[in-house]
């Protein structure tokens, strides 16, 4: 690779991290700007694209949340966040067939945690646990290897929103076809 070529990709990531500050300390404004100059120094990444969405969306504006978020998927067709923005949109427009549609492309690539990816690892965090934290090895271990509380919070609520609309939609078929 480059230099150039190193030194953009840099510069990328950099964008990239400062976005996600100014995104946490809610100026979402400054966050999309960061993530539009990913974009706009050559770089399609899915990521930028997501933050672009997510940005959009706190700011009130849907429609260009959904764009970036589709934009993501045409990058990336199982992009977790860019999946995740468009199940969050539909919900608040009440549309539960695209609601469902994006809700179970998301839980088919939800990132595991490491806990998940090594079970060792997991394991070796127990043992450490035991020793210096007063409270269960399990939380513990959720806590430093899990996932972000906020994706263990959608994935919860993806779970449930997925079978209730399954099972709407089986009784549905049910009583359509004893009619």
């Amino acid at each position: 690779m480059k230099k150039e070529d190193k030194d953009t990709l840099h510069v990328a990531r950099l964008l990239f991290k400062a976005g996600r500050a100014q995104y946490c300390n809610g100026d979402y404004q400054k966050a999309l700007e960061s993530y539009r100059q990913i974009i706009k120094e050559g770089h399609r990444y899915a990521d930028a694209f997501c933050g672009i969405g997510v940005c959009q969306r706190m700011l009130g504006n849907n429609e260009a949340a959904e764009a970036a978020a589709k934009e993501a998927l045409e990058i990336n067709s199982n992009h977790f966040g860019s999946l995740q923005l468009l199940a969050i949109i539909y919900t608040s427009q009440n549309n539960d067939a695209l609601t469902y549609e994006y809700v179970s492309k998301a839980l088919l690539n939800a990132p595991q945690s490491v806990a998940e990816m090594s079970p060792r690892l997991a394991n070796f965090a127990k043992k450490i646990a035991r020793y210096t934290y007063s409270g269960n090895p399990e939380d513990y271990v959720e806590e430093m290897l899990g996932l972000e509380e906020e994706d263990r919070i959608w994935l919860s609520w993806a779970r449930e929103f997925k079978e209730e609309y399954e099972s709407k939609t089986q009784n549905k078929s049910v009583h359509t076809d004893a009619e």
